[in-house]
């Protein structure tokens, strides 16, 4: 009857032996962690060459609409949804080509310039960025894609 009482004390797990998982856990995770920090840089440059897709998409579907709409001067105009796009050459001007865009969050944006930074809420801005620039007569506009130091 007595080794019956010692058995049923011997349940569960000693100190020692939680405190050892514990430690082996911190290291693990202590060696996984360096891993998930570096993901950030690849998500901004999948987001900015995912952006740079939506800028190519948008110049030449609003040129199709300038060809169906037999605008093709160096300026002109199309309406797409109800909004105004201006047109150099039969593509989206800079100036306009963010309107295309339906989402936009995330990105600072200089119309002027047609260049489009990831915005990193830090006082030096990624320099990872999209610039579009205005076509010139019989070609298409140029879309430059900089995948550099997106931290």
């Amino acid at each position: 009857m007595r080794q019956k009482m010692n058995k049923a004390k011997e349940q569960g797990f000693t100190l020692i032996e939680l405190v050892i998982v514990i430690v082996i856990l911190g290291i693990l995770a202590a060696s996984a962690l360096p891993k998930f920090v570096d993901l950030s840089e690849d998500a901004r440059k999948a987001s900015i060459e995912g952006l740079a897709g939506s800028v190519r998409s948008a110049s030449a579907m609003a040129h199709a609409k300038a060809i169906v709409s037999k605008q093709s001067g160096a300026t002109g105009t199309i309406s797409v949804e109800g909004t105004t796009i201006n047109m150099v050459n039969g593509y989206p001007a800079a100036s306009s080509l963010m309107d295309l865009i339906a989402d936009t969050s995330g990105y600072v944006i200089s119309a002027a310039s047609g260049e489009i930074t990831i915005d990193n809420g830090a006082a030096t801005p990624a320099t990872c960025k999209v610039v579009y620039s205005d076509a010139v007569a019989g070609t298409s506009p140029s879309i430059i894609l900089t995948t550099s130091n997106c931290s």
